[in-house]
């Protein structure tokens, strides 16, 4: 920018590099900022089932409702659904709902059980946030732009998709 003003003003060519360098020199640049290094949850290594889950939200199309969206939950260790949920709304309630449902079928014990979700409005809201803090559950949110931080659910997705959801009309 300075250089574009400085050529105008002299009716001549000015180089940027140099007028940067003079800048630099002068002290009139402000100093660069570093960005550092996205940082990510964290290898977890799974030893028993119910250990850790990944919860995540897909979207259906349903003729009748239109777009649904499927809340789901898979046991990181054994690969099954722990609990699921299809609703019209995508909302931490329907989160919350597959949650409580997954709890009470799998009898899982507080403080023995760590929950990897994406960062959705669904999954950063403050009730969820609480409910989880009332069963005893420790929230492992994943990065930004990071599906591999939620690899099995993703994958699980994929499939039911790709095998379910893309040959299938639903009512």
């Amino acid at each position: 920018m300075v250089a574009a003003l400085a050529s105008r003003e002299l009716a001549a060519a000015v180089n940027r590099k140099r007028v940067q360098r003079l800048m630099r020199e002068h002290r009139l640049l402000q100093p660069k900022r570093s960005e550092g290094r996205r940082r990510r949850p964290g290898y977890f290594q799974v030893t028993r089932p119910d250990e850790l889950w990944h919860l995540d939200m897909t979207s259906v199309w349903v003729a009748e409702h239109g777009w649904c969206y499927l809340n789901a939950a898979i046991d990181c260790c054994t690969r099954e659904i722990a609990a699921w949920g299809l609703d019209v709304r995508c909302r931490a309630d329907e989160a919350i709902a597959v949650i409580d449902e997954a709890v009470i079928d799998r009898g899982v014990q507080s403080a023995t059980l760590t929950l990897g979700t994406d960062n959705g409005t669904a999954y950063t809201s403050k009730r969820l946030r609480a409910r989880l803090a009332e069963l005893g559950i420790a929230h492992r949110r994943g990065g930004y732009r990071d599906p591999e931080s939620q690899a099995f659910i993703e994958s699980w997705f994929s499939k039911l998709k790709l095998r379910c959801v893309w040959r299938e009309e639903f009512e």
